[in-house]
């Protein structure tokens, strides 16, 4: 969300971690007020409610890991990838 701080604190947590992985993952985001329609898609496939901010860790077109708010961090995140 971008009238969220701690969607703003997360967005700086997952640019370090894309800075630290480099390609070894894909990291995308989805600005809600930009992408609602991707974002209810998201919701509806995955059956995860939506939160700001929020990670999916997706393996193989499942997710794996979901977290939202202050668990959204570089460390936990990279954990969950691991």
């Amino acid at each position: 969300s971008l009238t969220c701080g701690t969607s703003a604190m997360a967005a700086e947590e997952l640019q370090d971690l894309a800075d630290r992985l480099g390609e070894a993952a894909d990291i995308r985001v989805v600005t809600v007020q930009r992408a609602r329609d991707l974002s209810w898609e998201i919701e509806r496939r995955f059956g995860i409610r939506h939160e700001s901010p929020q990670v999916l860790v997706l393996r193989d077109g499942a997710v794996v890991w979901p977290g939202s708010h202050f668990r959204v961090t570089a460390d936990v995140v990279a954990t969950a990838l691991a």
